[in-house]
């Protein structure tokens, strides 16, 4: 009888400790997959920022168009006209929704390297 009591004391401890070891690795998987997530985010609006650049540099130079560096991509979708119409021959303007209030100023240091905020959904927040 006493060896069975010490055998189940024993299999309850090996259970317990790996239950701690699932729930440790889980914590530890779980951040890595939101740091991996939050970063694959970011990548998709340095990309699309990069286009959006191409665009408003293309339109500068084929429609000789000035933009102003303060102007958001916001003011200009809501603004439309020659902008709008120029930019939209180089780029889906649809997928700029994520980078919508940022300026051509902020776009210009994220790709220079500066480091930027996102909301959860991946939407471009301010440079920090």
């Amino acid at each position: 009888m006493g060896n069975k009591s010490k055998r189940d004391k024993i299999i309850r401890i090996r259970k317990i400790i790996i239950t701690i070891m699932i729930v440790i690795l889980s914590g530890i998987l779980i951040s890595s997959y939101i740091s991996y997530r939050n970063e694959y985010k970011k990548i998709e609006v340095k990309n699309a920022v990069r286009e959006y650049l191409i665009a408003v540099e293309a339109s500068k130079i084929s429609a000789n168009i000035e933009f102003d560096e303060k102007e958001t991509i916001a003011d200009i979708k809501v603004n439309g006209g020659e902008k709008l119409a120029t930019i939209k021959k180089y780029i889906n303007i649809d997928n700029l929704n994520n980078i919508e209030a940022l300026t051509i100023e902020d776009a210009n240091k994220i790709v220079n390297n500066d480091d930027f905020d996102i909301n959860i959904k991946g939407q471009f927040l301010k440079i920090k």
